[in-house]
């Protein structure tokens, strides 16, 4: 179970083998097409990482974690800190 959660899995793979296949010099398939900014993004960390999985996911975390401060810090500013920690909850659970 450690290793199978890392390893892409189903919508996760077509979107893992199409960002290595825009990191090779191929187009997308047809899955990935429809849908290019998320294998784009994907291709990009990849690229970063040296087509380092773990790192990449990492790279992720750490944007999403970034994200959430800056949300958690608008809402803070904008309206309170109780609803900021709602907020935050909320991600927590969310992700």
């Amino acid at each position: 179970q450690v290793i199978g959660g890392l390893l892409p899995n189903v919508d996760a793979a077509e979107y893992y083998y199409d960002a290595l296949r825009l990191l090779n010099g191929s187009n997308f398939f047809d899955y990935s097409s429809r849908r290019p900014v998320f294998p784009s993004y994907l291709a990009t960390l990849l690229w970063l990482s040296g087509k380092n999985l773990q790192v990449t996911i990492g790279l992720m975390v750490l944007v999403a974690a970034l994200c959430t401060w800056l949300a958690m810090s608008s809402i803070r500013k904008h309206f309170s800190s109780l609803v900021s920690a709602a907020f935050l909850i909320l991600v927590y659970f969310y992700y």
